[in-house]
């Protein structure tokens, strides 16, 4: 019950359903079973009057106790919900795919920094870099984004990438399908839109990094936790918290391997329009990154 009541999702189809099973309960108990009920003459002792169906009376309990048994049992579980362990305290836990949404949404609240280890960073480029681009403007604060992906100039990567993720489960939601071209124009255009951030944005520092080689897992880490996830969006996911040990160990792991990863050095000076970018300035863009 307290994971119900923290994602949105869960938390609106519990109470539909309960909702509709109270509606489903009272039109039965006091508009449908009524019509069942025998007439008593108002002229005729309560002792000899003629006495309803043994099934209706049976019946009509069935409802009231239904009825009670629900209400109180819906009261229980919510005082249980917040007497429970709290979500702070909990170090690591399991994470369904359906309420991920929420739970990145959560992580980047009030993150100061986001590291993000992964492939080309499909989800980043259009979710995580806008979103913390925007808090830090809201917030004026300043946010230092760290991104580890794949090399697009690694041919021979980018092959063994798309050949992994034609191979998954989620290939055949991917129309475009999975090509060593595919691959590396999915990257490049994580690390053009890094630059345009970058160069818009004074308050979020990004440094991208290129790696030689892939992982099955994606790496989210913020302030207050690391999310773990992997290539299928359909699966769950690891969240660690910030004072676990998974924390820490991860957020070693990841300042370890950007040390290692080569250095893509991105400009500031291309102030481009995202929504009226052209090919010019993708040009002017690949040019001065030198890929």
């Amino acid at each position: 019950m307290k994971e119900l009541s923290q994602h949105k999702h869960t938390k609106r189809i519990l109470l539909i359903s309960v909702i509709s099973l109270f509606v489903m309960i009272l039109i039965a108990r006091f508009f449908m079973l009524p019509n069942f009920e025998l007439a008593r003459p108002t002229n005729v002792p309560l002792s000899y009057a003629i006495k309803d169906p043994a099934w209706l009376n049976i019946l009509s309990r069935l409802l009231d106790s239904l009825f009670v048994s629900l209400l109180v049992t819906l009261g229980v579980a919510l005082c249980l919900s917040y007497i429970e362990l709290p979500k702070s305290e909990k170090k690591f836990e399991i994470i369904e795919a359906f309420a991920l949404p929420q739970l990145f949404s959560q992580e980047r609240e009030n993150a100061l920094f986001w590291y993000f280890s992964g492939g080309t960073g499909s989800y980043t480029r259009p979710v995580t870099i806008p979103t913390l681009s925007e808090m830090a403007k809201r917030g004026n604060r300043h946010i230092s984004i760290k991104l580890q992906i794949m090399d697009p100039s690694d041919l021979s990567l980018c092959e063994k990438y798309a050949f992994y993720r034609n191979s998954l489960r989620s290939a055949a939601n991917n129309t475009s399908g999975w090509s060593p071209n595919y691959v590396k124009l999915q990257i490049l255009a994580t690390i053009i839109l890094c630059v345009i951030y970058k160069s818009n944005n004074n308050l979020i520092e990004i440094d991208v990094r290129l790696k030689n080689n892939f992982s099955t897992l994606r790496i989210d880490l913020g302030s207050t936790g690391a999310i773990i996830t992997k290539e299928d969006p359909k699966e769950p996911a690891l969240v660690c918290r910030q004072d676990s040990f998974l924390y820490r160990t991860y957020i070693e792991e990841l300042n370890q391997t950007f040390k290692q990863n080569k250095l893509l050095l991105l400009p500031d000076n291309f102030r481009y329009d995202l929504t009226k970018l052209n090919v010019d300035q993708i040009i002017n863009i690949t040019d001065a990154l030198s890929l």
